[in-house]
């Protein structure tokens, strides 16, 4: 976690290079699949970076 100016960025690295993030509809009695989309509604923007042996999921929430 760092600020960026008037932003909060978070990472997470993740070791799988392959399988990117989705944000997908998850029905009422499905346990799970609600993440990315909770992410994608509650941060200013996010992404994903690759590099070495995996790649960084970040975020960015309004910090001000």
């Amino acid at each position: 976690m760092a600020r960026t100016g008037t932003h909060i960025r978070v990472e997470v690295d993740d070791p799988d290079p392959h399988t990117l993030p989705v944000i997908r509809r998850a029905g009422a009695e499905d346990e799970q699949g609600r993440g990315m989309s909770l992410l994608d509604a509650l941060v200013c923007r996010w992404g994903v970076e690759h590099g070495g042996e995996g790649k960084t999921v970040w975020c960015e929430l309004d910090g001000t």
